[in-house]
C-alpha cells in the first residue's frame, strides 16, 4: 500500500517520528519526541481508546520503564523564602525558586509533585516531559506549564543543547 492509499475496512498508520516507543504488552503508543502519527480509517487509537482498561496497564508500564535516577542534571541556583514569616497561616511551608539544567542525553527521573505544586518556565533547549500515563510533551524556550499535586512524570533532554528552566514550587519546611 502506498502513502495516501487506504484499504477498505483497514487502518493505515504512518509514523514520522524516530522516537516511537511501544510496550509489546500495552495497546498504547508513547513518543519520546512530538508525535507525527497519522491515522486513517477505523483504529483503536481514535476516539475513546484511552478510556478502557488498557490505560491502567499502559500507565503502569510507562511508570516502570521511566528512569528513577537523575543523569546530567544540575541545580544552578536556588532561592528559598520561609512563608510563615510572610503569611502566618503558611507555617511549615517555603516558596522555592530554582534554575535547573539537564545536559544533552540527560534526564530527571520519575518523581511526583505530591505536596509540592510547581510552575515552570523553559528558557532553553527541548525538554520532553513524560507523564506516568505515558503521554508526553516537548517544551521549548518560552513555554510554561503547571505541575499540580497529582503530577507524576520525568524529564529528558531531547535535543543537542542544554535544557534550562526555572521552577517555583511550594515545599514543606525541612525538620530541624
Amino acid at each position: 500500500m502506498r502513502k495516501g492509499e487506504r484499504a477498505e475496512g483497514k487502518s493505515t498508520i504512518s509514523l514520522r517520528s524516530s522516537g516511537l516507543l511501544a510496550d509489546p504488552g500495552c495497546a498504547c503508543l508513547t513518543f519520546s519526541q512530538p508525535p507525527h502519527l497519522i491515522l486513517t480509517g477505523p483504529h483503536p487509537l481514535r476516539g475513546s481508546h484511552h478510556a478502557n482498561s488498557n490505560t491502567r496497564a499502559c500507565a503502569s508500564a510507562a511508570a516502570q520503564d521511566a528512569p528513577k535516577d537523575n543523569k546530567g542534571y544540575t541545580t544552578l541556583k536556588t532561592v528559598v523564602i520561609d512563608l510563615e514569616a510572610e503569611i502566618p497561616s503558611m507555617a511549615g511551608w517555603q516558596l522555592r525558586l530554582r534554575t535547573l539544567k539537564i545536559e544533552p542525553g540527560g534526564h530527571i527521573g520519575l518523581h511526583d509533585h505530591k505536596d509540592r505544586p510547581a510552575v515552570v518556565v523553559f528558557q532553553q533547549g527541548a525538554d520532553t516531559v513524560t507523564n506516568s500515563d505515558g503521554t508526553s510533551k516537548t517544551f521549548h524556550a518560552g513555554d510554561a506549564t503547571a505541575e499540580g499535586v497529582k503530577t507524576m512524570h520525568w524529564h529528558k533532554n531531547a535535543g543537542s543543547d542544554d535544557v534550562l528552566f526555572t521552577t517555583a514550587d511550594l515545599v514543606r519546611k525541612p525538620a530541624n
